[in-house]
């Protein structure tokens, strides 16, 4: 919400579903788009704590993913160096095979 908007809010204690100091409101005299804003306004300042742990958390599984993948990609590039040096020094491999034989 960007601008103050008329309306009524009814805020009460619901007699059998609220715990003691749990209240509910009831948002009169606006439109069902107002009404939507104004929904993700007061859940925005309700979970604000919430929020920030679960971002922290996403941007730590990112970091911790974005490491794996590296790791990975060295171990990939390490083989692949290997291998082409392996190819390249046959007669090292041949050796070693007749040496067992």
């Amino acid at each position: 919400m960007t601008h103050p908007f008329k309306a009524y809010i009814t805020v009460f204690q619901h007699a059998q579903k609220s715990k003691p100091g749990e209240y509910f409101a009831i948002i009169n005299g606006v439109g069902e788009i107002d009404k939507k804003l104004i929904r993700k306004y007061v859940n925005s300042v309700f979970f604000r704590d919430h929020d920030a742990q679960v971002k922290t958390e996403k941007d730590e599984f990112f970091n911790l993913n974005k490491q794996k993948m590296e790791e990975i990609a060295a171990e990939e590039k390490k083989k692949a160096e290997e291998a082409l040096l392996n190819e390249s020094n046959p007669t090292d491999s041949d050796d070693k095979a007749k040496e067992k034989s």
